[in-house]
């Protein structure tokens, strides 16, 4: 009489990479792998695939870092992938996850003429739509303002005038507006030599011929 049997069979890990994240340019970002797990209770070893360009403090990490390349205000998401493989020593599984990279709000101010004369309308426009930005924002040097609007979401509107002779900007300053992500904008400026003065014109009067004593 005999008996046979399969014995032990392993089950395969499972990998979990994380949650998904949205960060801005520049940043420090910690892969998570700790999620992943073996039904056998068989010790794992991990490996992260990093797309181009990328490069990880320690791809076989559960938890690896690295910083995020910073794009260009205004530029569209960059979404990174990472693709984990765990191994049991008999069967591997992978997961993915993604890190989306979002730019800073670009800005540019447009509509001051170099030598500006009398009132003149500025413009504001943003790269996404965006709240939080009003006239408060603005910093103006020997410059009136009024009839700030907006226009649209992403764009805004206001009439200047110079105060006295000399140079004038207009500034905004960065981080003032954000768009729905929490994402700020860039700072803007323009700059102009503003009205200059004019020479008076003398006049003496026309040349005389008159006799003694008068």
């Amino acid at each position: 009489a005999s008996l046979t049997a399969t014995g032990f069979t392993n089950t395969a890990p499972l990998a979990d990479a994380g949650a998904d994240q949205a960060v801005g340019g520049g940043v420090l970002v910690t892969l998570d792998g700790s999620g992943s797990s073996d039904a056998d209770g068989d010790s794992l070893t991990y490996l992260w695939t990093p797309p181009a360009g990328i490069v990880p403090s320690d791809v076989t990490a559960e938890q690896p870092s690295f910083t995020t390349p910073t794009p260009a205000p205004g530029d569209p998401d960059q979404v990174l992938s990472f693709t984990l493989t765990v191994d049991d020593g008999a069967d591997t599984h992978q997961d993915t996850v993604d890190v989306t990279v979002m730019a800073q709000v670009a800005a540019t101010l447009a509509g001051l003429p170099s030598d500006i004369t009398g009132p003149e309308t500025i413009t504001v426009d943003f790269s996404s739509d965006v709240t939080g930005f009003d006239e408060t924002d603005l910093q103006l040097q020997n410059l009136s303002i009024s009839n700030f609007a907006s226009t649209s979401p992403s764009s805004y509107q206001f009439d200047v005038a110079p105060l006295a002779r000399g140079s004038v900007s207009i500034t905004l300053p960065a981080g003032v507006a954000q768009d729905s992500r929490g994402n700020a904008n860039v700072a803007a400026s323009l700059t102009a030599t503003g009205f200059t003065n004019t020479a008076p014109l003398a006049d003496a009067g026309a040349d005389q011929a008159v006799a003694g004593g008068v």
